[in-house]
């Protein structure tokens, strides 16, 4: 990443390597929420933690 990026001057971001959500349990958890978002999809439901809500109004 380039030192000048705005991003590292953000005091709400972290920034870090994907090694570093690298144990069992993140990755198990990560799993998990995708099956739980994968099901939620497939049920017509809102999936868990939905970040751009916009996007469904576009497809019902």
């Amino acid at each position: 990443m380039d030192p000048e990026n705005p991003l590292l001057k953000m005091t709400n971001v972290v920034n870090l390597p994907h090694i570093g959500s690298a144990t069992k349990e993140t990755r198990g958890k990560m799993a998990m929420k995708a099956a739980r978002n994968a099901v939620a999809a497939i049920n017509g439901q809102i999936p868990e933690n939905l970040l751009n809500a916009e996007v469904l109004q576009k497809i019902k």
